[in-house]
């Protein structure tokens, strides 16, 4: 009986250490998260001021600052994955993000209140946006995102900064206001959001990790979903509110520069820090990164007709988030 009874003991055990480490890891992650919300915040709040202080105009900032600050936990989240070795999760991460930002944001957004959409956003931004999401599929076509390929996404993450840059010298935008906080309270701001954004980047990688072992389900998979939707949490926030204000340029333009972001800076920085590159899985490459296309793609004739995104175009966006996470829930398991 006592080996039976220690057998029945030992075989148990497994089954709550098992729930601790998905409960810890849940807690873990969800605190990460939040310190990544709150870092890329304050970075924002604080690198604003530094750019009002150094002349810039608003319009600049946002395309640079405020677009780099709602990127900035994919790129700490990326980056430390890379240095951990899992390179799924840096990967997944970029991906699953774009396609949140696409169908999940402007859906949501677009729900909220109709909007809005400028020509030139459909004719220039837009494009870009699809142009290098299909340079980033053809580079990852042999299964690998090189160091030479990552080079390359910076170089045209340059070019849209250039862009940016010529776009704000339009004489039509207006000078930048006085700032209103400090200098020295500036740079503490954008330095707390940095150490922000480093610990919550740690905290994230390394529980959702242990959450993808002990759920069963491969690291590019919580990638693709659960910190895409966590590290584009400030992309929601500030398209969502932007939408409600009736800033439809700031909605839509923070998802496109995002993305934008995300593929050049974000994928291309990873790649290049790496010594032999980001391996591509076979699953992300027959699946995800050709939807991450195909809804970039898909938005754009949505916002041609009438130059709007109406309440039931933003519901097809959301419905066609939900069906993607099942969908890749479905095939993983």
């Amino acid at each position: 009986m006592e080996p039976t009874v220690m057998l029945a003991a030992t075989a148990s055990a497994p089954v709550g250490l098992g729930q601790v480490s998905v409960t810890m890891a849940l807690v873990g992650l969800v605190v990460g998260l939040g310190v990544l919300a709150g870092g890329a915040e304050l970075l924002v709040r604080g690198a604003a001021s530094i750019g009002l202080r150094a002349g810039l105009r608003p319009i600049i900032i946002g395309l640079t600052v405020v677009a780099l600050g709602t990127s900035s936990p994919e790129l700490v989240v990326s980056v430390t994955a890379a240095f951990h070795g899992d390179t799924d999760v840096s990967v997944g991460n970029v991906v699953g993000s774009n396609v949140f930002n696409i169908l999940a944001i402007l859906g949501f957004a677009a729900i909220v209140r109709p909007m809005s959409i400028r020509s030139q956003t459909i004719r220039y931004e837009m494009p870009m946006m699809i142009a290098i999401s299909l340079v980033m599929f053809f580079m990852a076509y042999d299964g690998r995102i090189s160091r030479s390929d990552g080079a390359i996404l910076l170089l045209t993450f340059a070019v849209f900064l250039v862009y940016c840059y010529m776009f704000a010298r339009m004489p039509e935008f207006e000078k930048p206001p006085a700032p209103t906080r400090s200098h020295a309270a500036s740079i503490m701001l954008a330095i707390l959001g940095i150490g922000g954004l480093a610990g919550g980047g740690h905290l994230c990688v390394t529980n959702a990790v242990t959450l993808a072992e002990a759920m069963g389900v491969s690291k590019l998979v919580i990638g693709l979903t659960v910190l895409a939707f966590g590290t584009s949490l400030p992309e929601l926030a500030a398209s969502v509110a932007a939408a409600i204000r009736q800033q439809e340029d700031l909605s839509v333009g923070n998802v496109v520069g995002s993305n934008i972001f995300n593929i050049g800076l974000v994928l291309g920085l990873t790649a290049l820090i790496c010594r032999e590159g980001l391996p591509v899985s076979r699953d992300c490459l027959r699946y995800d990164i050709p939807i991450s296309v195909g809804v970039s793609v898909l938005v754009l004739p949505l916002m041609w007709s009438r130059q709007t995104l109406a309440r039931i175009e933003g519901t097809v966006l959301v419905t066609g988030i939900l069906a993607y996470t099942v969908f890749r829930y479905a095939i993983e398991l």
